[in-house]
């Protein structure tokens, strides 16, 4: 995107680029335990392990996603 990118295009990339990293965390999940961080190299999580706001980030933001639809 560029500062001339039309509105709705703008939306459309930004959306397509969340909704990928919605997929990225299930597939990088282990055994949809969700952790605190993902590895910068792997992408698979790495540290704490079933930390309850990530659970809430993640469901918050499939919330918002779903609204949006």
């Amino acid at each position: 995107m560029t500062a001339t990118t039309a509105p709705l295009d703008a939306v459309a990339s930004l959306r397509s680029a969340g909704d990928a990293m919605l997929r990225a965390v299930v597939y990088h999940s282990d055994h949809f335990e969700l952790s605190e961080q993902f590895d910068a190299v792997t992408g698979f999580e790495k540290s704490v392990s079933n930390l309850s706001w990530s659970y809430a980030a993640f469901l918050s933001a499939v919330r918002a996603r779903t609204a949006a639809s």
